[in-house]
């Protein structure tokens, strides 16, 4: 996990430790709807839209790791 100053935030983030595993875990079953989604679509374009929120909601994870 990434550094934290006195008061638990993640360093660059300005999310209390709390906040931040709120994120975190919104973050991951934002990603565990998206897999479920990507599984169950039928169209080429929609799957190909769900692999790029697929990135940005894992881009965004490890920016707060």
């Amino acid at each position: 996990m990434g550094r934290t100053d006195r008061k638990g935030r993640s360093a660059g983030s300005g999310l209390s430790g709390a906040a931040l595993n709120a994120r975190r875990r919104s973050l991951e079953l934002s990603r565990l709807h998206v897999l479920t989604q990507i599984e169950s679509a039928r169209v080429d374009a929609h799957r190909d839209m769900l692999r790029r929120a697929l990135a940005a909601v894992e881009q965004d994870i490890k920016k707060i790791s």
